[in-house]
């Protein structure tokens, strides 16, 4: 750890993490996880247009993401 000096104070200088920021669970990895649109608008128990909405959007809203984290049992991470 590093010290720096800020006005007086001496305060811990904070590291870079060694590993890279976690990106946003995409659609398309809900999709190739599925199988399909069709599939995947199955198993989360949601309508086809909301799936295509998120693939043109190319995000899906956080709630969605904690439900799809449980459904696969953590083989897809919801972003924080």
């Amino acid at each position: 750890m590093w010290i720096v000096y800020v006005g007086g104070a001496i305060m811990p200088r904070l590291r870079k993490p060694r590993h890279q920021e976690k990106k946003a669970m995409s659609p398309r990895q809900v999709v190739r996880h599925f199988g399909s649109q069709s599939k995947a608008a199955r198993a989360l128990k949601c309508s086809r247009a909301a799936v295509s909405k998120w693939m043109a959007q190319d995000r899906i809203p956080f709630p969605t993401q904690c439900v799809i984290q449980h459904k696969t049992e953590g083989k897809l991470k919801a972003a924080c």
